[in-house]
């Protein structure tokens, strides 16, 4: 990722020397050095110098630079090193030089930029877009415009520049007078005229009877009681199961029976309770039941009942 921002920056970088280098080609051979300070009150720094090969061109830096980049007029970059606060390009066969970086020459108190700035040469300073100086420490040679911004033009020495940045505010819209409306004059509709119909009027339909709440209620207890009637002969008409050799057996007990003898004779007795889900003081009553009857064989196993088919009823 910091290798990625380093590489866009030091794009940027090339390309605002490029735009910087068309847009004052007669001012970037005026002015040797150009400082330009952005609204963070970073420095760009722009050295543009005419030389002839073969030489060893020797710059004071300002300040410690970074994405530094060395180009000759055909954009190829040049070779140097730095050492002492200078910059050293060794140049063979180019007659341009241009030197780009960034800087930090300025602090921020409260709402005052300092700018502190050392010039060997004749140099082009142009302050962030609405910036106002408060204080300098040397008069500048003339003062210009560079797009809107404020350009100082210096001359070599020690410099200290203090700048405020401010926000124009837009001019506040004008409200629009208020005027009275004008009621239009109308003249009142006349009434339509009244035309005698001509077909009879037709007579309402008549309403439903309402049925009433006590017929309704009535009905529904006749067919409830119908209903009743008719379930209780039903089931009093329904023969009683009868087992042959063994009395007082009912639907549970042969349900019992039935399961213990689809699973082979020999169940758990926890298990046919989870299977009928029959509560355990159920079961127990009616596996006492049917092995007083002699049908079933209760046998202990550990911590559990294993009950035993050893006769099925009504065979």
């Amino acid at each position: 990722m910091v290798k990625l921002i380093r590489t866009i920056l030091i794009v940027l970088t090339v390309a605002l020397t490029i735009t910087f280098t068309v847009k004052f080609k007669g001012k970037t051979q005026e002015y040797f050095e150009v400082i330009e300070i952005l609204p963070s009150g970073l420095a760009c720094v722009r050295v543009n110098a005419t030389v002839k090969p073969p030489v060893i061109y020797n710059i004071t830096l300002h300040g410690i630079p970074q994405y530094l980049t060395v180009i000759d007029e055909n954009r190829n970059p040049l070779y140097y090193t730095i050492s002492g606060g200078k910059i050293h390009v060794y140049v063979l066969n180019s007659t341009f030089i241009n030197i780009t970086y960034f800087t930090n020459i300025t602090r921020i108190e409260g709402v005052v930029y300092h700018t502190e700035i050392t010039l060997e040469t004749k140099a082009l300073l142009i302050l962030p877009l609405n910036s106002t100086v408060v204080y300098i420490s040397q008069l500048p040679e003339r003062i210009i415009t560079v797009d809107s911004k404020l350009g100082l033009i210096l001359k070599p020495g020690q410099y200290i520049i203090e700048y405020t940045l401010y926000k124009p505010t837009p001019p506040k819209p004008k409200k629009p007078t208020p005027t009275k409306p004008t009621k239009p004059v109308t003249k009142p509709a006349k009434p339509p005229a009244t035309t005698k119909p001509t077909a009879p009027p037709t007579k309402p339909a008549k309403k439903a009877p309402k049925i009433s709440t006590t017929l309704i209620v009535t009905i529904i207890l006749i067919v409830a009681i119908v209903g009743l009637i008719i379930a209780v002969y039903r089931l009093k008409g329904r023969p009683k199961p009868v087992y042959y050799g063994y009395g007082g057996l009912d639907t549970l007990d042969i349900t019992i029976l039935d399961t213990l003898r689809s699973y082979g004779g020999i169940m758990a007795q926890s298990d046919i309770s989870r299977i009928l889900s029959i509560p355990k003081a159920t079961l127990s009553r009616r596996i006492r039941k049917l092995e007083k009857l002699g049908l079933i064989e209760v046998r202990r196993v550990g911590n559990r009942n294993f009950i035993y088919l050893r006769a099925y009823p009504g065979y």
